[in-house]
């Protein structure tokens, strides 16, 4: 919340770049994802990657368990269309990559946002999320079930594999950026 609150204070005095280090990031909540966007006034569709998402007897159990809402009737959720973001601040994000990096930075790409500089992430970008434990019943065998595969926001991108878009060992990831970002023109 600290995070976004400086940008937003970053924005409103006219701040319009970014970079977001997500080298040697593992993954974390993906929340965050739409909060530091909607921090720089970005309208994140909602969900931000396209999604199938399977409700069994099982994951609906777990979810009313949990309090999670579940339309009525609903026993899946397919990817969302189109994943234009509204960006009427103009911001452009630079976000840096290495192989251990997996995040939600497919949207920024896949959303015109801006760009990702480094090296490709050895994660996909798609991948099954939402996991919970299951225990068979009768062999008492404990499982990890996934309820939701998260699909990258553009189908026509390779699902397998994040590609920056200025591809630099990941060390010279910040400078390449900061280059790029100096000669941006973000005006228009």
């Amino acid at each position: 919340m600290e995070t976004a609150k400086a940008i937003e204070e970053a924005v409103a005095q006219g701040t319009q770049q970014f970079i977001i280090d997500l080298r040697g990031n593992g993954g974390g909540n993906v929340h965050v994802g739409y909060e530091l966007p909607e921090a720089m006034g970005v309208q994140v569709p909602m969900p931000m990657h396209g999604s199938i998402w399977r409700v069994s007897d099982l994951s609906r159990e777990r979810m009313e368990r949990l309090g999670t809402y579940i339309p009525p009737g609903i026993d899946r959720y397919d990817r969302i269309p189109d994943m234009t973001m509204e960006n009427p601040n103009n911001v452009f994000v630079s976000v840096l990559t290495d192989t251990y990096s997996f995040s939600a930075a497919t949207m920024i790409q896949d959303g015109g946002l801006g760009n990702v500089v480094g090296q490709p992430s050895a994660n996909s970008p798609s991948a099954f999320m939402q996991t919970f434990p299951f225990t068979l019943p009768d062999s008492q065998i404990q499982l990890t079930i996934s309820e939701t595969w998260i699909m990258r926001p553009d189908i026509n991108a390779d699902q397998n594999t994040l590609w920056p878009d200025i591809m630099v060992p990941a060390e010279d990831a910040l400078d390449a950026a900061l280059e790029f970002l100096q000669n941006l023109d973000v005006s228009n």
